[in-house]
């Protein structure tokens, strides 16, 4: 493949994978033609993160993995958690209701989530070196999207009406992949963090 249809890199590190130091690297490649598809390539379906980076510094000159991150603030760490609460609370009631007292053992999800949440807050970052951009967020596996400035088809920045409230706000970035698009975003960054990455986001159209 020619680096320069080269889209993008993700690194995944499912939790088994991740407490032993491995990961998974993938390459998103645009086809050349119309004839060409565009194909998710697993470049390392399984390397010890510490080798990786040299690597794909080797094979990507224009690639640096850059270990300072800029991380969602202490603030918006509820949020991550706080929406599960919503559809959580009526399924505990049913299942406490028709299932007690068995049905109570529901309760532990509450703990679950949260755990959860925390987990992911504390994984949500991004980093900007140059004219790369690194977003990284977590279901449960833990995803490091790596971007070129001028592979992003378009960036965006959402902010709800409790974010607002926080100076917080979500960032969603696509490259082109396949029909759709490969998309990455980090949620509940501060807000004056989201507003400086697209300002060195709309200066490649300057």
């Amino acid at each position: 493949i020619p680096l320069g249809r080269v889209q993008g890199i993700q690194i995944v590190e499912n939790p088994i994978r991740q407490l032993f130091g491995y990961c998974t690297v993938t390459v998103e490649s645009a086809g050349g033609s119309l004839s060409e598809k565009d194909q998710k390539i697993r470049l390392f379906p399984l390397i010890k993160k510490n080798d990786m980076k040299k690597y794909i510094e080797e094979l990507f000159p224009n690639v640096k993995l850059d270990d300072s991150w800029t991380a969602s603030p202490a603030k918006a760490r509820s949020f991550y958690y706080r929406i599960d609460f919503i559809w959580m609370i009526p399924i505990i009631g049913v299942v406490s209701y028709f299932y007690f007292p068995y049905g109570l053992l529901s309760l532990l999800l509450v703990p679950f989530m949260m755990i959860v949440g925390i987990w992911q807050h504390r994984s949500a970052a991004f980093s900007v070196v140059g004219n790369q951009m690194s977003l990284r967020y977590r279901g449960i596996s833990m995803y490091t999207f790596i971007l070129e400035k001028k592979r992003m088809q378009k960036f965006e920045i959402r902010q709800s009406l409790f974010q607002k409230r926080r100076n917080l706000a979500s960032i969603e970035t696509t490259i082109k992949s396949g029909l759709l698009g490969a998309t990455a975003k980090v949620e509940h960054l501060e807000l004056k963090d989201a507003e400086h990455i697209m300002d060195w986001f709309e200066a490649k159209k300057r």
